[in-house]
């Protein structure tokens, strides 16, 4: 596994949020749910048709 820690990146460049991401993700979802999106069914049919895709490109590229 890969872990990144940024503390010490931040102290050194003296870098701070500038935002606050709880709040910035109740915005979101507030907007997200105004619009209507959240009462939509899922679909995946793009996913479907990236997986589709990389299964295809997979197999073929395997050879036993």
């Amino acid at each position: 596994h890969f872990y990144a820690e940024p503390r010490a990146a931040k102290e050194a460049l003296g870098w701070t949020s500038t935002t606050n991401l709880p709040e910035d993700l109740k915005e979101r979802y507030a907007e997200y749910a105004a619009s209507g999106r959240g009462d939509k069914a899922m679909t995946f049919d793009l996913d479907d048709k990236i997986l589709a895709a990389v299964v295809q490109t997979t197999t073929r590229s395997v050879t036993v």
